[in-house]
């Protein structure tokens, strides 16, 4: 089951985040997922609607965006990974206006697996902070 859940994610972060593949997630996050996310980007959705939202906001801002995955560790019914993004800054998010300028982001994601379909998230993230980054540089 472990070996199971870590491919899933893995795949689930290679088609969905970085190839923009939106089909993914029907087949690979459960009806009633539920988010807990650093920045809240999901606001208080839950299901395939919380992944959506956070995936317009991510995207509209990082068009580029693409997730490296660091560390990969499963066990029973979760997968941890260390990732860090990278992507330009092209759109407003978290109120600064786009820089165009690149960034790099850490995090940490505990996804709950249920019946090979992602069902819960945790992830502590980076991405405010180094928004927060992209402004002082920006002079904004």
């Amino acid at each position: 089951m472990s070996a199971e859940n870590a491919a899933i994610v893995r795949r689930f972060i290679q088609e969905y985040v970085n190839e923009k593949r939106d089909a993914a997630l029907d087949t690979m996050v459960a009806d009633d997922y539920v988010c807990h996310v650093t920045g809240n980007l999901a606001g208080d959705a839950v299901g395939h609607d919380a992944w959506r939202r956070r995936a317009a906001v991510l995207r509209a801002a990082f068009p580029d965006l693409q997730i490296t995955i660091d560390d990969l560790i499963a066990a029973d019914d979760k997968v941890v990974l260390r990732y860090h993004g990278q992507a330009t800054h092209r759109g407003a998010i978290f109120g600064v206006e786009a820089t165009n300028l690149p960034m790099t982001y850490t995090g940490i994601m505990i996804v709950r697996l249920t019946d090979g379909k992602i069902a819960e998230e945790w992830t502590e993230a980076s991405i405010v902070g180094a928004v927060q980054r992209l402004a002082a540089r920006a002079g904004a």
